[in-house]
């Protein structure tokens, strides 16, 4: 019997990226393991916050998965650039003066009676949610603004953990057996520049969440086979049909041994 999972990403899952032999790692791994059954869920540009959208979605259809894999990442960051929907367990979390949570959560609120009530406001906010999201595409130089601080990065982190516990709540509630958190690899310079940006705060959040038994972590991010290897990239972080085989392999035989 063929093991069903659902995986979820950004573009690095939803794979094809670097020509029309690129690949994605979910095709690789039914290639080479005929018991799994992968439904890739991947999305070009989203983060944790609509793939629990799309989970909640096919979780309510009645056909779950034996097993879930969460890759996200890099598109964690998306949050400090397009801004997010009111959300007072965010804010609850970091902003610890109930006073300054307040106040931050009364302006959240009085944005979104200005979306709903303002049809210029609604353009304009689309316009721009629309062109920051065109920017942040290139993953160049100016995917990262100099101008970010430790409390962006770790903010971002901290709506990432709370989506994903709301995935894991939702996974246990409906009879998913495991919930797997992968953390794919990205090109070794990128892996430099993110290593005292948001990635800090990314593993500090996963370490959180692992403590949960229902929860794995695999970091193939660390593994030896994909590490200093440019062959595996097109770019800082989409791979190539070598990238995705790759992936795939550690991942396959990381499944078979659990």
């Amino acid at each position: 019997e063929s093991i069903k999972i659902w995986a979820f990403g950004g573009s690095t899952t939803q794979g094809n990226i670097c020509g029309k032999n690129s690949s994605s790692w979910t095709t690789e791994i039914t290639k080479i393991n005929n018991n799994i059954n992968i439904h890739n869920f991947g999305e070009s540009g989203i983060d944790s916050e609509k793939s629990l959208y799309y989970l909640r979605e096919n979780i309510l259809k009645k056909k779950v998965p034996k097993m879930v894999i969460w890759a996200h990442k890099v598109n964690e960051i998306n949050i400090i650039y397009q801004g997010v929907k009111p959300n007072n367990e965010t804010t609850k979390y970091f902003i610890s003066n109930q006073r300054e949570r307040k106040l931050k959560y009364t302006v959240q609120k009085l944005d979104v009676t200005l979306k709903s009530n303002f049809l210029s406001y609604k353009i304009l906010e689309n316009f721009i949610l629309s062109l920051s999201r065109k920017l942040i595409r290139s993953f160049g130089k100016e995917h990262i603004n100099k101008n970010l601080t430790y409390e962006d990065f770790e903010y971002a982190s901290i709506h990432y953990k709370i989506n994903v516990s709301k995935a894991i709540k939702l996974s246990k509630e409906n009879g998913i057996e495991k919930f797997i958190l992968l953390s794919l690899p990205t090109r070794s310079d990128y892996e430099k520049k993110m290593k005292n940006l948001f990635f800090p705060h990314y593993y500090e959040r996963v370490k959180e969440l692992d403590k949960d038994d229902y929860v794995s972590f695999i970091d193939i991010s660390a593994h030896p086979k994909v590490m200093n290897d440019k062959n595996l990239f097109c770019d800082e972080i989409h791979k190539t049909l070598l990238g995705n085989v790759a992936v795939a392999e550690i991942l396959n035989e990381y499944l078979v041994k659990n």
